[in-house]
């Protein structure tokens, strides 16, 4: 466990006496991990099995290398076999575990710690000079530090989250008693589609992934006239995209033609690389690598199979919407090949965003005490019982007042909450009026319906001060690693923020 230090022999100065931000930020990380020691020893294990992980590998290319035969271990579920391997004794770790928690609240502020201007505020912060040479590091190694953040898992992150929820009720900087939730659209790691141009990239992206088979010594793909249907592909695709929106029968029937001879050409290209993927399966179930060249040639080739199979259904839906006049709901198409997690998203008068729409449980004084992202556009009535679940298991407490919008408005929704003892149940807007109509005029509801431009506040607060409102990473699952991050972040800095507040009102 991490030891005090009276102060940094070179600095002369006690890393505790440091009052900038990021090391207010740093001094509260190291209390709570001091409080959970739980915390350190969940990413001790999670990096250690990491480390095995990758110390099994590496033994199997060894026992290949050295027999020049296939691994007998077997690679199709790695983590069983951790149990039988050790960590020896070697270089220890660069970086001990309650640092690593700081990088995680970091990347949380920043949302990335890889990023060029990020690495450079790193790297000039005397902060961060003094809480390195703090746990005797000179150097900020992006990359490994990256990886091994990484390994951290959603549920150590949750953990994490609950730890610093319970920290908060301990410390009586809120007791969770009234409760705010509402949703907001967050913009994906991925370009507004059209359906043609899906399919272009999916088309490109399944080419080239067949021609990469050739790094792992599969190098019988047939080219063909793949490169020219490709450009083909694209000019038409830019062509039938700009004439979107007229209503010009010369375009109409220009558009009607490019898309004609757009799915001919798609049609050809899929079917030829159908073909391909068939030839060249024999050598891929047949080859002989290095263990950790099979696992990443797996990786490939399951990439290409989806493809495969998302790039006819997408050529079907557009040929539909373009030739057919048939259209498919937005929910039920492929909106990004980079996160194909992501959904339509339209909240109000916004704009409309290509993205997610976490769900956000807010507290009377500030604090997040629930959070979800479901896939695509779920509705907001779905959310509610879960999300109230959500933040009775993280506070053991259930809460007197809960304030919703419209859009979480049903009977039954009403019913379940005041189920699980919530004394006053407000539901904002005609749909919530017409449910709560016996206590509307009650001094409560009025409170609450009045409380709801507090959670705008702290919407606005995750969005402009920690980048909650565009993502870095992709999938349903790294989002989810994202925001969770960034929550924390924003519980930490408030924690931060409402001490002061309470200090300065005691010295008053």
């Amino acid at each position: 466990m991490l030891q005090y230090t009276p102060f940094l022999e070179e600095f002369k100065v006690s890393i505790l006496d440091l009052n900038t931000n990021k090391a207010e930020l740093f001094k509260l990380v190291l209390e709570l991990s001091l409080k959970k020691p739980e915390i350190c020893d969940r990413i001790e294990l999670e990096l250690n099995e990491y480390a095995l992980q990758k110390k099994q590998m590496r033994l199997a290319d060894k026992k290949y290398q050295s027999s020049n035969q296939p691994s007998l271990i077997d690679l199709s579920n790695i983590e069983e076999t951790n149990t039988e391997l050790k960590l020896e004794q070697g270089r220890p770790r660069a970086l001990p575990n309650e640092f690593y928690l700081f990088l995680l609240v970091l990347r949380g502020c920043y949302g990335s710690i890889s990023n060029k201007e990020v690495v450079e505020l790193m790297n000039d912060s005397v902060t961060m000079k003094y809480i390195m040479k703090y746990y005797n590091c000179s150097k900020f190694a992006v990359n490994t530090i990256r990886e091994n953040l990484n390994v951290i898992s959603k549920n150590t992150a949750e953990f994490i989250f609950k730890c610093q929820v319970e920290m908060i009720f301990e410390e009586s900087l809120d007791d969770f008693t009234e409760v705010l939730i509402d949703s907001t659209s967050v913009k994906a790691n991925s370009e507004y589609p059209t359906d043609v141009t899906v399919l272009y990239k999916l088309l490109n992206r399944i080419n080239k992934s067949l021609e990469n088979l050739s790094k792992f010594g599969i190098s019988n793909f047939e080219v063909g006239n793949s490169k020219e249907l490709l450009k083909e592909i694209n000019s038409l695709v830019t062509n039938i995209s700009l004439s979107f929106g007229s209503n010009n029968n010369k375009v109409k029937k220009k558009r009607k033609e490019n898309s004609l001879a757009l799915f001919e050409k798609a049609k050809e290209l899929i079917n030829h690389c159908l073909d391909q993927q068939n030839k060249l399966q024999i050598d891929w179930e047949n080859i002989n690598l290095l263990p950790s060249k099979i696992f990443a040639l797996d990786i490939l080739w399951g990439k290409i199979e989806q493809d495969l199979e998302d790039v006819q259904f997408v050529f079907n839906y557009a040929y539909q919407l373009l030739l057919g006049e048939n259209k498919t709901p937005n929910k039920d198409k492929l909106l990004s090949i980079a996160d194909p997690d992501v959904g339509y998203i339209k909240k109000g008068s916004r704009a409309a965003v290509i993205g997610y729409k976490p769900q956000i449980a807010r507290s009377g004084n500030g604090f997040i005490c629930g959070y979800m992202t479901p896939k695509g556009n779920a509705s907001d009535s779905g959310a509610l019982i879960p999300m109230l679940e959500q933040v009775i298991e993280n506070t053991y407490t259930i809460p007197a007042i809960v304030s919703v919008d419209d859009g979480y408005s049903s009977q039954e929704n009403y019913d379940n909450a005041k189920k699980l003892g919530i004394h006053t149940v407000s539901i904002s807007g005609a749909k919530g009026k017409r449910i709560t109509e016996e206590d509307w005029d009650l001094t409560l509801n009025i409170y609450a319906r009045n409380k709801r431009s507090a959670v705008e506040s702290g919407m606005f607060t995750l969005k402009y001060n920690h980048n909650f409102g565009r993502l870095a990473r992709r999938g349903i699952e790294a989002v989810n690693a994202e925001q969770l991050e960034k929550i924390i972040a924003y519980n930490f800095q408030h924690i931060i923020r409402t001490r002061n507040k309470n200090l300065m009102a005691s010295v008053a």
